[in-house]
C-alpha cells in the first residue's frame, strides 16, 4: 500500500450501490479489514461516472460525476487529505 500498511481483503461486493450527491453509482468493491479509509475509489469508478477534474489556482479543487443513464453532472468539491510522513531510510555514509 502508499501507506506502507497491509490490510486483508475479506471479498467482493458486486453490484454495490454508491450514492454521491444524489447520483447512483453501480460499482464493484473489495471488502478490507481495517482499511485507513471508508471508501476508496479507483479506476473503474473514474470511468464509469466519466470523473473529470479540476484544480484552481487558489488550491480549491473539484470532480464533476455524471450519470451515463440520466445524464445528469454533479460537482463535488474535494478537499485537502492530512499528509501520511514517512521516515526515508539513512543515507549511506561518504565513499559506500
Amino acid at each position: 500500500a502508499a501507506n506502507v500498511t497491509m490490510s486483508r481483503t475479506l471479498g467482493l461486493g458486486a453490484r454495490l450501490c454508491v450514492t454521491i450527491g444524489g447520483l447512483d453509482f453501480d460499482v464493484q468493491a473489495y471488502v478490507v479489514e481495517d482499511a485507513p479509509f471508508s471508501l476508496l475509489l479507483g479506476q473503474p469508478f473514474i470511468a464509469l461516472a466519466e470523473m473529470e477534474s479540476t484544480l484552481n489556482y487558489d488550491g480549491t479543487s473539484y470532480v464533476a460525476l455524471t450519470d451515463r443513464y440520466t445524464d445528469s453532472t454533479i460537482l463535488v468539491p474535494t478537499r485537502l487529505q492530512p499528509t501520511v510522513r514517512v521516515p526515508f531510510p539513512p543515507l549511506p555514509p561518504p565513499g559506500f
